[in-house]
């Protein structure tokens, strides 16, 4: 709601329209009890970026150990019609396995949780994020080395066709 900052937007080239903040309903964005407690919210300014962006229309390819599928954070974003494991070609579409799911779901909740009053709120939490796991950490499930499983991870992105930003 900063008065100067938004007619300098409106003046940018290229600017139709008025911009419009997209401040959350009241008490959503304390969705998770420990909201106040995540202090990287404080470091990078996510509340003031929310009054500008929510990430509506950003798909993000991410690249990682795995993911808990059905993390309330995170479920509804997840787009798991292209979900794709790049080390394990049995199961070439099972994400939720391997020894760090936690990680790639901790990094897409952070990205692009929810904000549902249930947990963590991303900081662009209307964005959608495609899950690809490049590695399983787990010799029993990857086929491929570490980095030739990334180096696939992202290819698959680019072939998708969708991201906007990989990670």
């Amino acid at each position: 709601n900063n008065p100067a900052l938004l007619a300098q937007l409106q003046n940018m080239p290229g600017h139709a329209g008025t911009v419009t903040p997209n401040v959350p309903p009241p008490g959503i964005a304390e969705g998770d009890p420990e909201f106040k407690d995540q202090w990287w919210v404080e470091a990078i300014r996510a509340k003031e970026a929310w009054e500008h962006a929510t990430g509506e229309g950003v798909v993000i390819a991410d690249c990682d150990a795995g993911y808990y599928i059905t993390e309330s954070d995170i479920q509804s974003n997840l787009m798991m019609e292209y979900a794709f494991d790049a080390a394990d070609a049995d199961n070439p579409t099972k994400v939720d396995d391997g020894g760090f799911v936690s990680h790639g779901t901790s990094v897409t909740a952070i990205m692009a949780g929810v904000m549902n009053e249930q947990g963590t709120n991303g900081i662009a939490y209307n964005a959608r994020v495609i899950p690809l796991q490049n590695y399983n950490y787990d010799d029993s499930l990857d086929d491929l080395g570490k980095e030739e499983a990334t180096a696939k991870c992202i290819l698959k992105a680019i072939e998708i066709g969708m991201a906007d930003i990989i990670v």
